[in-house]
């Protein structure tokens, strides 16, 4: 019973892609903002469980490159909370939209995208450095490493990048004038601010 309860987060996550397939086939946009929901409902069960039992087991379908991938201890948490991270958001704008206040989410991101950015970051640094870590595959003898090598220095990037979007967004959140200035000062040279 348990090896099969193990598998609800994955299931609900289908059962939330199908309502937003129905939804948009049908045009019923309540039925694709709940799909959207479930999905993000589903994706955070994932996370969660990745976060608890410490291993990620991905099946040649789900890696997508026929071969089997295992992520334990920190690189599972890690895997989790990239996630979690992506359900919880898909989640937000699923309950945003089923309320109707999609035009005030997009105007609320505009003034500022500083929850965002470091929802952003969160989930870039987390999936950076899953890809640094590497499944226990990819240690496995000296060809697996360095063939390994390649995607660990692009998960070296990707979490810098989601490092400093973290960074970037944390500082708009508790200083929202200093970050208007910082990317005027940037950017203004060459482009006209994109958040006015």
């Amino acid at each position: 019973m348990r090896g099969k309860l193990n598998y609800v987060p994955e299931i609900v996550a289908v059962l939330g892609i199908l309502a937003m397939i129905g939804g948009w086939q049908l045009s019923l946009l309540p039925l694709l903002y709940l799909g959207l929901m479930i999905v993000g409902l589903g994706m955070v069960g994932m996370g969660v469980k990745s976060i608890i039992a410490r291993r990620v087991d991905l099946s040649d379908s789900d890696v997508g490159y026929g071969a089997h991938t295992t992520y334990l201890g920190c690189t599972a948490m890690l895997w989790g909370i990239s996630l979690a991270t992506a359900g919880l958001a898909l989640l937000a704008v699923g309950i945003v939209l089923m309320l109707g206040f999609g035009e005030a989410l997009l105007v609320f991101v505009k003034a500022r995208p500083g929850f965002l950015l470091a929802a952003l970051g969160v989930f870039l640094s987390a999936e950076g450095a899953t890809q640094v870590l590497g499944s226990r595959e990819q240690a496995r003898g000296f060809w697996s490493i360095l063939g390994s090598v390649p995607g660990r220095l692009g998960g070296v990037l990707l979490t810098l990048t989601g490092l400093v979007m973290l960074g970037l967004g944390a500082f708009e959140i508790v200083a929202p004038a200093g970050f208007d200035a910082l990317i005027e000062r940037v950017l203004g040279p060459w482009t006209a601010y994109p958040f006015d």
